[in-house]
């Protein structure tokens, strides 16, 4: 029977008699140390992984809110205790390193590199969920609870099987400050489960510069270019980074938040007409993601607020990627047990608040740039459908397509 798993030498020379000085090199610079290299490796990418497993998820005429790194990170512990054509296919589909220990520190880094955001909540929880009779092999326990920064706790899938399922959605909802709710529904877990991998991330952030309510008023969104709603708007004058994207017909804006030393903000990308988002999103993957905005200077913005909620259930699209044989009971997957474990569902839930004050956001899984001069002004408006990336340190936290700013995807 086979049970589910729901987932850098210097030298010198010195010559006699006199000689005509020569001046002192400069040093070279410091060799970052081996977590850093592995961070910088594993954070490529993820966020390669994630511009694709966006293309897989988005629907036309639909929002779509997913968190990538969420799904990414249970993805790179499961390829730990997975061999054969299992870990292949995860290991192709997330790009990871061969060598398995550095991908587990670049993730470790990773995730260390997710705190410390000054006024800014960013948090970032993992948890593993075996069943009481499921022995753990220890190599794999250690890396989930090393590594991986997850927590490990035992359930009776066999014997309690919803309470196991409502003490993993209660951790959800108290991980995600209550906005995830209910992420696994009666009947997802039963009494063949033998191991569930849960990854929450929870963000909420002040913009630098928040707008002003009195401004906020409803004004006309564009669905389509014969569809419109009325929605509630947001409008203020900001210094923000800004960029031309023409190779894709769009523009982008960066709106930073207050995250004490840290570099987090969220990018708007914006086509230039009304039904433009197919070529923008069809592009994407050529867009250098960290230098979306070389302009700087005064933007006249307006934004609608933006509420979205979304629930994914990840397997079909993982499959489009590549990853078919862990959702196979011929998974191989015997560096997490030896029993047969193969992984039955990958599920995802977003919410996403966006308002005056800043955002709250929260999930439990070569173009040439058109330059400006040095200031400028200019209008955005933001009135139709558009992209979001959420970031920190050029790490996509979150990402998303909103056609109708205020309807939620369930």
């Amino acid at each position: 029977m086979r049970a589910s798993l729901v987932i850098f030498t210097t030298f010198a020379l010195a010559a006699l008699g006199e000689s005509t000085p020569t001046p002192t090199p400069a040093p070279a610079p410091p060799t970052p140390p081996a977590s850093e290299v592995a961070r910088q490796a594993v954070t490529a990418a993820a966020n390669a992984f994630s511009l694709r497993l966006y293309q897989a998820v988005k629907a036309n005429a639909s929002n779509v809110v997913i968190s990538p790194l969420s799904a990414a990170v249970l993805l790179a512990l499961t390829r730990h205790g997975a061999a054969g054509a299992t870990e292949q296919q995860i290991a192709s589909a997330l790009q990871l390193s061969t060598d398995r220990e550095t991908t587990a520190t670049g993730y470790g880094a990773l995730l260390d590199s997710l705190q410390n955001n000054g006024e800014a909540v960013l948090r970032t929880a993992n948890r593993l969920y075996a069943h009481a009779g499921l022995e753990l092999k220890e190599s794999f326990r250690s890396t989930a609870t090393g590594s991986f920064r997850a927590g490990a706790e035992e359930l009776d899938f066999v014997n309690a099987t919803d309470a196991s399922r409502r003490a993993i959605n209660t951790w959800v909802e108290q991980n995600t400050e209550g906005k995830i709710k209910d992420l696994f529904e009666e009947g997802a877990i039963t009494q063949l489960t033998r191991l569930v991998l849960v990854n929450a991330i929870y963000f909420k952030a002040g913009w630098w510069k928040p707008f002003e309510v009195s401004e906020t008023n409803s004004s006309v969104f564009h669905v389509t270019p014969t569809s419109q709603v009325n929605v509630p708007t947001m409008h203020g004058t900001f210094q923000l980074d800004f960029g031309e994207l023409p190779a894709v017909d769009a523009k982008a804006v960066r709106l930073p938040y207050k995250a004490g030393d840290a570099q987090m903000s969220m990018v708007i990308l914006l086509p230039n007409t009304v039904d433009g988002l197919e070529r923008l999103e069809a592009g994407l993957d050529q867009l250098d993601l960290n230098n979306l905005t070389p302009g700087f200077g005064e933007v006249i913005l307006s934004l609608p607020k933006i509420r979205i909620e979304s629930k994914y259930n990840l397997k079909e699209k993982l499959k489009e990627l590549g990853i078919t044989e862990l959702f196979n009971p011929s998974a191989d997957l015997s560096g997490i047990s030896e029993h047969n474990l193969y992984v039955d569902e990958v599920v995802q839930k977003t919410f996403i608040g966006v308002d005056e004050r800043g955002t709250e956001a929260a999930v439990a899984t070569g173009v040439n740039y058109q330059s400006y001069a040095a200031y400028t002004i200019v209008e955005f408006n933001v009135d139709h459908p558009f992209l979001i990336i959420i970031e920190k340190d050029n790490i996509i936290l979150f990402l998303g397509r909103v056609c109708n700013p205020q309807n939620s995807d369930q």
